[in-house]
């Protein structure tokens, strides 16, 4: 049944594959049930309990979705930034009730929805330049390495206007999660099939960015670096949105985690199966999904970061006109700590790079109108 579904063989993997992926995503981004409750509790009528449950069954809906419909190996759930955004800028600042919050997320689900089912939005990100497509897959790895280092202790954050300084490197943490590391990339290297789980599992019993960047990893991009089922993706995650106010959380969105079940194996809509139903089993076992502690993920995150990474050597650097936009982009990632931030740089400089150039033919409608939504936003945003 799962060969003739999914068409395992064809994809070059098996059940016992996916399986050992799924639990690997899973794992990688089980954080999300600790914190999405946790920042949207931070509004203070909203339950803690009440918050993770719909965290675990928006989650579980739509990544069932997005293996069944879509049948790609990536999960969803409330993302970190858009769930920050609804808690600290929407509702406060806009002196709004959570609740109407929520009806806001749902009518923008509607009008996403609608923009996924016709080819727009399919049409706007193939249009988006290889040079910037590979840029935004590095710099999502980047910005995962950062977290990474982060969760595991290598940096913290600094003081007397320093950003980050080196944190405690001869912590427990710091250790475990540099010996994971190694552990981890000894094991890839002798092609052990879930090395990431592997590591993962043995640190849970000690004590958790998209779609292009996901499928460059899988190598599931065509010649001309498009997304099989593209639409069925967008459409998913456009419901995501909808599902999350209706069950009583903030936007979902496809997790760049996801790139660290593909590296375990994962290459079909099975993989994204296995997650949904764990999330399910999450509601039920939540002290075990929520056991992994950050310095565990740590090295399973910065592995994946150093895949994610390799196709910057696939860029024209002797063209400073693809070169320098897709260098901002991918550094603007983590040093913003925004995954649309650095993309929206990254456009902005490829276009006005290219018209100073005299290349304007390089150019597309596209590119030119996601340069200038982010080139209004900004202006916006220091107009008020």
């Amino acid at each position: 049944m799962f060969e003739r579904f999914f068409q395992l063989s064809a994809h070059g993997t098996t059940l016992r594959r996916e399986v050992i992926a799924g639990l690997t995503t899973f794992l990688t981004m089980a954080y999300i049930v600790v914190l999405n409750p946790t920042t949207l509790h931070s509004l203070g009528s909203l339950p803690y309990e009440s918050v993770f449950v719909a965290t675990c069954l928006a989650a579980a809906l739509t990544t069932l979705m997005m293996g069944l419909y879509a049948k790609l190996p990536v999960a969803l759930a409330p993302g970190m930034g858009l769930n920050a955004y609804f808690a600290y800028s929407v509702v406060p600042g806009l002196n709004m009730d959570w609740r109407l919050g929520f009806g806001c997320v749902f009518l923008s689900g509607i009008l996403f929805v609608a923009i996924s089912i016709t080819p727009a939005r399919e049409w706007l990100i193939n249009a988006i330049p290889r040079s910037l497509k590979l840029s935004i897959a590095a710099g999502i790895g980047f910005f995962l390495a950062f977290i990474g280092l982060y969760n595991a202790g290598f940096v913290v954050s600094g003081h007397n206007g320093v950003p980050m300084m080196a944190g405690e490197l001869n912590s427990p943490e710091v250790l475990l999660a540099g010996a994971g590391l190694v552990v981890i990339v000894a094991l890839a290297h002798r092609r052990v099939i879930g090395a990431v789980l592997i590591f993962l599992l043995v640190e849970m019993l000690d004590a958790s960015g998209t779609l292009t960047a996901v499928a460059y990893q899988a190598n599931m991009l065509d010649e001309k670096g498009r997304i099989p089922n593209l639409r069925r993706a967008l459409t998913t995650d456009a419901f995501g949105s909808m599902i999350g106010a209706v069950l009583g959380t903030s936007p979902l969105t496809a997790y760049i985690e996801s790139a660290a079940g593909i590296q375990a194996g994962g290459r079909t809509g099975l993989t994204a199966v296995v997650v949904g139903l764990l999330f399910l089993l999450a509601l039920f076992f939540s002290p075990l999904a929520l056991a992994v502690p950050g310095f565990a993920t740590a090295p399973a995150l910065i592995f994946v970061a150093a895949l994610m990474v390799k196709g910057l050597k696939e860029i024209h650097w002797d063209d400073l006109t693809e070169a320098a936009p897709a260098l901002l982009t991918a550094l603007a990632i983590p040093l913003t700590y925004s995954i649309a931030t650095g993309i929206g740089i990254g456009f902005i400089a490829f276009v006005v790079l290219k018209l100073v150039a005299g290349r304007w033919r390089d150019l597309n409608w596209a590119v030119a109108i996601i340069a200038a939504a982010f080139a209004a936003k900004i202006a916006f945003n220091l107009g008020g």
